[in-house]
């Protein structure tokens, strides 16, 4: 009887807790839909002009908003480039894609789980599901193509990789792409 009520208790809570994966899921695609709506770099660049002194905020959290709902933050990295210096929007950019990194993993991890991804990884097409996800080399290599790294991020959190192999992989990539655009800008900008 015990036994019984146990496995009923486990049954629910699983229901339960894959109820609440797919509302995180569907909230998180209904803020994704309004972002792309109301997403404009010109309010952007006015609000980074008009308030100077919190410009590393807004950039870091224009960056985290648009990389998190799928807009190019290159507009945005230019802004902040010519603002506040090469340097500062390396920096701001890096972070702000490399927290999103972590969101998008996550997301990718709860999607894995509600789809059951580990045991549907080796029926892939394309021999898709031996791909080296949990290796660095691979890790940074796509990361600098173009669709690459948020394609990455989501399937890094369904294959389940460590999370400090995922982080200190994006933030390195991050940083070194962010860098290579803001101080691009500067090397356009003095020509």
């Amino acid at each position: 009887m015990d036994n019984n009520l146990n496995s009923l208790k486990r049954g629910y809570f699983s229901n339960w807790h894959k109820t609440v994966r797919v509302l995180f899921i569907a909230v998180y695609l209904i803020v994704i839909i309004l972002i792309l709506f109301s997403f404009d770099i010109s309010q952007i660049q006015a609000v980074l002009e008009h308030h100077q002194k919190l410009a590393f905020i807004i950039g870091f959290l224009a960056i985290f908003v648009s990389a998190v709902a799928f807009i190019p933050t290159t507009p945005v990295t230019i802004s902040v480039a010519l603002l506040l210096g090469p340097f500062q929007a390396a920096l701001i950019t890096g972070l702000g894609t490399t927290v999103s990194s972590l969101v998008q993993y996550q997301l990718g991890r709860q999607v894995g789980d509600v789809l059951n991804f580990a045991e549907r990884k080796s029926r892939l097409p394309l021999k898709l599901g031996k791909l080296p996800v949990d290796s660095p080399l691979f890790l940074f290599v796509v990361r600098f193509l173009p669709i690459g790294p948020i394609g990455l991020n989501f399937l890094c959190g369904a294959c389940q990789i460590s999370l400090l192999l995922f982080l200190w992989t994006a933030l390195a990539t991050n940083l070194v792409a962010s860098a290579i655009l803001a101080y691009g800008v500067e090397g356009v900008t003095r020509f």
